[in-house]
């Protein structure tokens, strides 16, 4: 296994936590790219904790430790009330024994980015069994209570994440790592660097010149002057005076200057998914708050240029003239088809898997394309599509056809269908209701009399072409 150089992440939090924002805000979205790249190929985590994310030198995160991995495609009848997973960072369907799911690394790496911020776990007690219970029952303390100084907005983040039902989560850890680099990029460009402003140089600086004159040794020396100390004692008052009246008149001219501000109201924040960007502008204009979108993401669901999420959750309360983010949906990712005539058909599902669309296989007999090889596909190649969209397979069944199910066909009918997949038939058998055992007699009721009671070989048996197929048909 590789080896990476470093401590894990437990480490550092029970040494230095809570530990910086930035910090933990980019830790936090590596882990989200690591299990999202875990998750494109199948694999959910299912205990993503501090001690299974190794920090580098330089700040890298690495997420170890897939002991308790499990496969999107494995059965999970086994584990049926089983709870797998470290109790602190639990989610709440995984502490109820039922199947995790890529929703449930989320759920973990909310709890993690808490951690990372408050030096606490949203949830503690003297037994994992009471840690589960209060995944399902409780709802943790909101993060700025711990700790102040944490953004409104990432305080929205963590606790979407912690969304006790699945649903109300982030879709995806892509979509959480793609929140946090949202706010972390506005945080950027709403910061400039202070310049300093350099002290004017005084124009027409001259040096003054001392004129000494010689002394004159004729004059006589002047004698002593004595203290005038009525004078002293005026100057000293009207200096104590003077600095007497400073603070006064600073009172009386901040009060004339700066009038005291009226606190700003609270608003609650409204719910804008769904809405376009007009609407939802135009909704927090009238509640005094402000709207800007950090970017946008693929969605199947919300139509292009709609509110896909917000970054501070609605029902929220914030000051008037706070910035609300959204994310704006860019509609469905439309999704160009490949070229797959001629591959085989494991490798043709495999690559449409792979980028989002579905297989539909229709085998059918062509004896000039080899069995397993894909000879027509429908959309064509370069074709774009919505993810998730069919894509039909034609393969080849070489020179073998599936016979085709013709109960209750006509005699001709059944004829015409055999012969026209290159299949023979034979003199009809025609049998009454004397002819067939008591226990088989039912069929007879199902189809009129001149069409077809039974077949041999039985529908969808895959034969040679050429093969013969035999009849019974009802008659009187």
């Amino acid at each position: 296994m590789e080896y990476v150089e470093g401590e894990n992440l437990k480490e550092l939090i029970r040494r230095e936590a809570p530990l910086a924002l930035g910090f933990s805000l980019d830790i936090a979205a590596q882990v989200c790219d690591a299990v999202q790249s875990a998750h494109d190929k199948g694999i959910i985590h299912r205990d993503v904790k501090p001690q299974n994310i190794i920090i580098a030198p330089g700040g890298k995160a690495k997420v170890a430790d897939f002991g308790l991995a499990k496969g999107l495609a494995w059965s999970s009848v086994s584990e049926a009330g089983v709870v797998l997973g470290t109790a602190h960072y639990l989610s709440p369907e995984q502490a109820q024994g039922q199947a995790a799911t890529e929703s449930s690394d989320v759920y973990a790496i909310g709890v993690v980015l808490y951690e990372m911020l408050t030096g606490r776990l949203p949830f503690q007690g003297d037994t994992a069994v009471a840690v589960a219970l209060q995944h399902v029952q409780d709802e943790p303390v909101p993060p700025r209570r711990l700790n102040a100084r944490i953004p409104q907005q990432v305080e929205g983040i963590i606790l979407r994440a912690m969304a006790k039902d699945p649903s109300g989560r982030f879709a995806s850890a892509r979509e959480m790592a793609e929140a946090i680099r949202a706010y972390v990029r506005f945080g950027e460009e709403t910061t400039s660097a202070f310049q300093p402003v350099q002290p004017a140089k005084p124009k027409n600086h001259t040096t003054p010149r001392v004129i000494q004159r010689e002394p004159d040794l004729l004059a006589e020396e002047p004698a002593t002057a004595g203290v005038d100390w009525l004078l002293l004692f005026l100057i000293l008052t009207t200096i104590v005076c003077v600095l007497g009246l400073v603070p006064l008149g600073i009172q009386v001219y901040g009060a004339l200057a700066r009038p005291t501000p009226t606190p700003l109201p609270n608003v609650t924040v409204p719910d804008l998914v769904g809405l376009d960007l007009a609407q939802a502008e135009a909704r927090l204009g009238a509640l005094g708050l402000q709207l800007q979108s950090t970017g946008e993401r693929y969605d199947d669901k919300v139509p292009a240029g709609r509110v896909l999420a917000q970054f501070i959750p609605s029902g929220s309360t914030v000051k008037t003239g706070e910035v609300v983010q959204v994310l704006v949906s860019k509609g469905q990712e439309l999704i160009a088809v490949p070229p797959l005539v001629d591959r085989n058909v494991d490798h043709a599902i495999d690559i449409l898997e792979r980028l989002g669309l579905k297989a539909d296989r229709r085998d059918e007999p062509n004896e000039k394309v080899p069995e397993g090889i894909v000879f027509e596909q429908f959309p064509s190649a370069n074709t774009s599509v919505p993810r998730n969209s069919p894509v039909r397979l034609s393969v080849s069944s070489g020179n073998r056809v599936a016979v085709p199910d013709l109960f209750g066909k006509s005699e001709a009918e059944a004829q015409s269908t055999i012969l026209g997949l290159g299949l023979a038939t034979a003199p009809v058998n025609r049998q009454g209701v004397g002819d067939v055992p008591e226990n088989q007699r039912w069929v007879f009721g199902q189809v009129p009399v001149g069409h077809v009671i039974s077949q041999t070989p039985g529908a969808g048996t895959w034969v040679k072409r050429g093969t013969t197929i035999y009849l019974a048909v009802r008659r009187e």
